[in-house]
């Protein structure tokens, strides 16, 4: 008998995909609101960016995503935002490099800091640097909590 509503997963005949968030951010790709968000996002015009943004969380929410696993950025737009401020961050530089992100990032308005958290979160690669702009973003979240 085939079911068409079960795969190979379900049944346990192959291992359960890691959530990632590519795989969150091509589920919701089909959302309505997301598409017609992602229809009007232009690079240039910071308003569409934010509304893309919003439209993404918005349509996590409603899919039942847990709030530490939302995302905003593929991992290629992550390492294109980290790759060159981790690789040229020194000892010390910790607190300037994450105010220059929160810059780069300001049209993203109040979710500037979800977006920065969640994209160092996500961040691919281990690194002492890295390791280091983390603590010290969760440092900045706790003192302004």
């Amino acid at each position: 008998m085939l079911r068409h509503e079960t795969n190979a997963e379900a049944l346990g005949l192959v291992e359960p995909e890691p959530l990632t968030g590519d795989r969150i951010l091509a589920e919701i790709a089909t959302d309505q609101q997301v598409r017609a968000a992602a229809d009007r996002a232009d690079p240039s015009l910071p308003e569409t960016v934010y509304a893309l943004a919003v439209a993404r969380i918005a349509a996590q929410e409603r899919m039942g995503i847990p709030a530490d696993k939302r995302v905003v950025l593929f991992s290629g737009q992550i390492e294109d935002l980290l790759m060159a401020p981790v690789m040229k961050l020194g000892r010390g530089e910790e607190a300037a490099v994450l105010a220059a992100l929160r810059r780069q990032l300001r049209h993203y308005r109040e979710l500037a800091d979800f977006v920065l958290m969640s994209a160092l979160r996500d961040y691919p690669h281990c690194s002492p640097q890295i390791e280091g702009l983390r603590a010290a973003a969760r440092a900045t979240a706790a003192s302004a909590a």
